[in-house]
């Protein structure tokens, strides 16, 4: 997904922000409200320096959403409407829906929500592969808060084979 230079530049100092508003296909005169954050986690190398050298970037934060639903009524009464606000130059940060500091909280574990019984585990973006630990599937859950969010990340995962392939060692090329 891409990001106007605007969105990108609030959204690394970690404020949460509004990704886009979309009607509530179940609940009519409910809307959608996606919101995003960029959050510290655990760094699970010796060298926080690794995520730099290998085109990562920080590999000390992450970025997280949340989905929250709003009567459409309450929105309109903000003026504010339907719609992408992260590629362009308006961008609408969450305190600006509810007055307050608002955060995404999140909680990884290897519980499935009960109330998403289709929720699919974490998987590793390099890889593929689902993320476990103790064999057990990782699951992200993500909650809107006021205040102060809790953020409890899944660290010592179970390490996972490589695919084939991947663990051959790639030739330096000069500059």
């Amino acid at each position: 997904m891409s990001y106007s230079q605007a969105f990108l530049t609030r959204l690394n100092t970690g404020e949460c922000l509004v990704r886009r508003i979309f009607p509530n296909p179940n609940k009519p005169g409910q809307v959608s409200v996606q919101f995003i954050q960029q959050v510290e986690r655990p760094v699970e190398v010796a060298n926080d320096l690794v995520g730099i050298a290998q085109g990562l970037g920080d590999i000390g934060t992450t970025r997280v959403t949340a989905i929250f639903s709003f009567a459409a009524s309450v929105l309109q009464g903000l003026g504010i409407s339907a719609g992408d606000y992260h590629t362009g130059n308006q961008v609408l940060a969450a305190s600006q829906l509810f007055g307050k500091t608002v955060n995404i909280s999140v909680v990884e574990n290897t519980q499935i929500d009960t109330k998403r019984p289709n929720m699919q585990p974490k998987i590793n973006p390099e890889t593929g592969l689902v993320v476990e630990k103790n064999g057990q599937p990782v699951y992200r859950h993500t909650k809107l808060t006021s205040g102060t969010p809790v953020l409890e990340f899944v660290t010592d995962v179970d390490k996972t084979p490589q695919p084939a392939g991947q663990a051959a060692s790639a030739a330096i090329e000069p500059f």
